[in-house]
């Protein structure tokens, strides 16, 4: 599945996703930026281990910068639902920016 908001939010100036909507904090929780490698080598492979693994908190998706996400569930639908959420925060994230950011963030305590 290719996530083109989530991938360009990612390579952008942005560092990181603010929560703000509900829905996202809640199934995707705090994703972890990571850069890009080879496709398909074992350096990739150990990024995104590490990042899943030293992420705090369990992440449930690590976003590879210029490659695409990767989400884990305790099942298919699960992680889907993870990339779909992730993707949908994403695309409101980048509405939000072209009318100049988001004013309204979710905090920690919500």
């Amino acid at each position: 599945m290719v996530s083109p908001y989530t991938l360009g939010i990612a390579i952008s100036v942005i560092d990181k996703f603010q929560h703000i909507i509900e829905e996202a904090k809640i199934v995707v929780g705090n994703p972890v930026l990571i850069s890009n490698k080879p496709s398909g080598s074992a350096e990739l492979a150990n990024l995104v281990s590490e990042a899943f693994g030293h992420g705090g908190g369990n992440p449930r998706a690590v976003i590879i910068k210029n490659h695409g996400v990767v989400a884990v569930g305790s099942n298919i639908d699960q992680a889907r639902a993870v990339v779909e959420a992730l993707e949908g925060w994403a695309k409101i994230l980048t509405v939000s920016k072209i009318f100049g950011g988001p004013k309204y963030v979710l905090d920690n305590s919500t």
